[in-house]
């Protein structure tokens, strides 16, 4: 090879290194960078993590799945500088979480961030992996619960990563949760998922009749519970464990009074006139 032919060979190579490198805004016109360096402009550490949050994917396409470098060779965390204007988790990681990609990712962030009046935070499972925490960037999801408010009854609640389930935790009946990407509870079908007959967890179900009716005579739940009352009288109370509004889920057709605990209702053909529950 002629010393001509490699000196064209090593300026292709590095014309298109430089090509790659400042193309990487051009699939999301967020990342702004500056034409002249390929850099990111001098405002970039104050407002890009709303843009991160905003749109899905963006730091990813040039410094890698995991913001360690990818294409770009800089990684995101390897200065301390670059993240000093960090003002909250929902700064780099959403609030909630909504998108695909670390460190903004969704899994059931979504669903339970949107329950009424929970009042809970990322500490909440996530404590101690703030930042400047030793758990906090190591590339490992946290989930730690020091708030003992959420144990279950008889157990406390433990996190693993392997099938990213949850057991031993109150809001689920001590039960194993489903799997925190994909899984999902049916709350017209599937209330077996959160409540077991008995008195073994805090929501278990065993007052009155409900042994009568749901072991006995195979009456499901949503015969006698409004699933669409579950989120105004249900998902809001689950930070404590004294299901004091389950009786307002009661269908309306029960005519069901809470202080006497009387039905009046025609059930599979049978009057039930001030039947006591």
């Amino acid at each position: 090879m002629s010393h001509l032919t490699t000196i064209r060979l090593v300026l292709f190579s590095l014309f298109i290194s430089l090509a790659i490198v400042t193309s990487c805004g051009d699939p999301n016109s967020q990342s702004v960078l500056d034409p002249n360096t390929g850099k990111h402009v001098g405002n970039w550490t104050v407002e890009h993590g709303s843009k991160h949050a905003s749109h899905d994917g963006l730091c990813n396409s040039c410094h890698g799945t995991r913001l360690q470098g990818g294409i770009s060779d800089i990684g995101c965390f390897t200065n301390a500088a670059c993240h000093s204007t960090v003002t909250s988790c929902g700064t780099c990681h959403g609030n909630p979480p909504t998108g695909r990609y670390f460190p903004n990712t969704d899994g059931a962030h979504g669903v339970h961030w949107g329950l009424q009046n929970t009042n809970f935070d990322c500490d909440t499972c996530h404590s101690g992996a703030g930042d400047g925490t030793a758990s906090h960037m190591n590339y490992t999801v946290e989930a730690d619960f020091s708030n003992t408010t959420y144990n279950a009854q008889g157990g406390s609640v433990a996190y693993s990563a392997a099938t990213t389930t949850c057991s031993g935790i109150s809001c689920h009946g001590g039960q194993i949760t489903p799997n925190w990407e994909k899984g999902k509870i049916n709350v017209n079908g599937q209330c077996s998922a959160c409540h077991q007959s008995g008195t073994t967890q805090y929501n278990s179900y065993n007052s009155g009749k409900h042994n009568k009716h749901v072991t006995g005579e195979g009456i499901g739940c949503t015969e006698c519970h409004d699933t669409a009352k579950l989120a105004t009288y249900h998902f809001n109370d689950l930070h404590t464990t004294g299901m004091s509004e389950s009786h307002l889920t009661i269908i309306d057709a029960a005519n069901y009074t809470g202080a006497s605990g009387n039905c009046t209702i025609n059930c599979h053909g049978e009057s039930h006139s001030s039947e006591s529950w």
